[in-house]
């Protein structure tokens, strides 16, 4: 092991003790033994009822309760010791990822130019690409340590720890969200699909916790996954999404038990590369294969009697493995595309055979280039389009009508509307079951 990293975690080791002595004082000066703050008792009893009647009565909030069961049964403690220890761990959890987060902020990578040090102690919201990475040194050209790099980021987990004292206080499905919400943006930080996957299990927890919570957390991965494509970071953008597509399906999954308010559908569908033979001359005409697609969606049913209907979907086409190279220098291939997809459906019965089915939705649509006004080439032609952007939010809307025959025969008549790219599409369709 190298000397910075013993020394990084010599530091996290002395950031988590100095954490850990910081909650613990207060029960050992005062020999406490119950839960801080007005909400302790609330989780007590909270975790006695779902003991006794199941974590269905507890509500919206299980997270915690749960977590304090399966503590208290496998350490064999009282459920008093458990809460109060949770306390503690949590708060000392919500700085040590914090500080995590930070250090991916200031961790070893190649700056932008010779000489150049970014600016530390931020992370960017869209997530492609982190402020206060180092810099390459002047003297050698290599990658350095960004200099008071290691301060930053115990300043960042003590600060943050501390400050969780205001949720320590008896309020732990707060904590418990803010330390997974941290965690999981630290792992999504780091790349990589893995960690991807790791941040969305750890957003589940998260949201059991504190669903409402969960919500803004997912506003926030959102607008980082669009700030993402906006700046070109399409693989970015994917991971942030798939993360909190992820959290949100197991959030829901693990709230609703219901089976007459509660259903979920997930797909997933790749198609590979089709190679085509071709009876021309590509230096004619242009002509290239059927792209490889990655297609995965979730369809939740909710409410009594299950007439709520919301759908998610991300598609992922591989362009640039499909077109050919430009013949000529200066200009660009044609780029991957990520695109997302959310819509909601509700079921209004009008008559016993007879409902109506209002819809509204928005796809993010990624177009395979990054300039509207340099497209791409592939070989030796150039891509010509009349287009707006290089990115589209799309808005749908439409209206389902359905009915039944005497014989039970399903009947609908769909009409919908898309605005928000190149131009108004209408469509209509027509169900008829024999």
């Amino acid at each position: 092991m190298g000397g910075g990293r013993r020394a990084d975690l010599l530091a996290l080791s002395a950031l988590g003790a100095s954490l850990l002595g910081f909650f613990l004082w207060p029960f050992l000066l005062h020999a406490e033994h119950f839960p801080l703050g007005p909400d302790g008792p609330v989780y007590l009893w909270w975790t006695r009822l779902a003991a006794h009647e199941g974590l269905g009565a507890v509500g919206e909030r299980p997270g915690v309760p749960a977590l304090a069961l399966a503590l208290g049964g496998t350490l064999r403690l009282s459920t008093v010791a458990v809460v109060s220890a949770l306390e503690v761990a949590l708060a000392c959890a919500v700085g040590l990822a914090a500080a995590a987060l930070a250090a991916r902020a200031t961790e070893e990578d190649e700056g932008p130019a010779a000489g150049a040090v970014t600016a530390g102690g931020a992370v960017t919201v869209g997530g492609a690409v982190t402020a206060g990475r180092v810099g390459r040194t002047a003297a050698t050209g290599r990658a350095g340590p960004a200099r008071g790099g290691r301060a930053a980021w115990l300043l960042a987990g003590l600060l943050s720890g501390t400050f969780a004292a205001h949720l320590a206080a008896g309020y732990l499905a707060n904590l418990a969200f803010a330390a997974a919400f941290t965690a999981a943006a630290a792992l999504l930080a780091g790349g990589g699909a893995v960690a991807a996957a790791l941040a969305g299990a750890v957003l589940v927890g998260g949201g059991l916790a504190h669903p409402l919570f969960l919500l803004l957390g997912l506003a926030i991965l959102g607008g980082a996954a669009l700030l993402a494509l906006r700046d070109g970071a399409r693989r970015e953008a994917g991971r942030l999404a798939a993360a909190g597509l992820g959290a949100g399906a197991g959030v829901l999954m693990g709230l609703y038990d219901d089976l007459d308010s509660f259903k979920v559908n997930v797909g997933v569908a790749y198609q590979s590369k089709v190679s085509y033979s071709f009876e021309v001359d590509r230096s004619i005409l242009p002509a290239f294969d059927m792209p490889r697609q990655l297609n995965a969606g979730v369809t939740f049913y909710l409410l009594k009697d299950m007439p709520l209907r919301l759908t998610m979907d991300v598609q992922w086409i591989d362009w640039s493995d499909t077109a050919e190279d430009p013949a000529y220098g200066g200009f660009e291939t044609l780029d991957d595309a990520v695109s997302f997809s959310m819509g909601a459906e509700y079921k209004v019965k009008v008559a016993a055979r007879t409902s109506l089915y209002p819809r509204l939705g928005y796809r993010r649509f990624d177009a395979p280039w990054a300039d509207k006004d340099r497209l791409p080439m592939t070989g030796r032609y150039r891509l010509v389009l009349h287009t707006k952007a290089d990115a589209f939010s799309l808005f749908t809307f439409g209206i389902g009508i359905g009915w039944s025959s005497e014989g039970d025969k399903v009947r609908m008549l769909d009409l919908a509307g898309e605005f928000g790219g190149d131009s108004f599409n209408a469509a209509a369709g027509v169900t008829f079951e024999f």
